[in-house]
């Protein structure tokens, strides 16, 4: 039943109705995701402990958070460029 169910899955995967051009990343705003989410357990759960999961294929191109834009000719930042205040 389980080996069914996940076949039945794999077989309606189709392909995305946004396609990206391969000169550009994916437009993600996982900072207003998590903001969101922040507020959700904040107003249901509030002085509890809580845990935000995310599962994130990349980094955040858009909104609050970002630290790259779309187009891939711009180099994501790292750890060595803040530290020499290049950030």
């Amino acid at each position: 039943e389980c080996s069914f169910t996940l076949e039945s899955i794999l077989e309606d995967l189709q392909r995305d109705p946004w396609p990206v051009p391969s000169d550009q990343r994916t437009q993600r705003c996982s900072g207003v995701a998590l903001s969101v989410a922040v507020g959700l357990l904040e107003s249901a759960y509030s002085r509890q402990g809580a845990r935000i999961m995310t599962f994130i294929g990349g980094p955040a191109t858009t909104g609050p958070g970002m630290i790259v834009g779309r187009p891939k000719t711009e180099a994501i930042r790292s750890h060595t460029d803040i530290q020499k205040n290049n950030a």
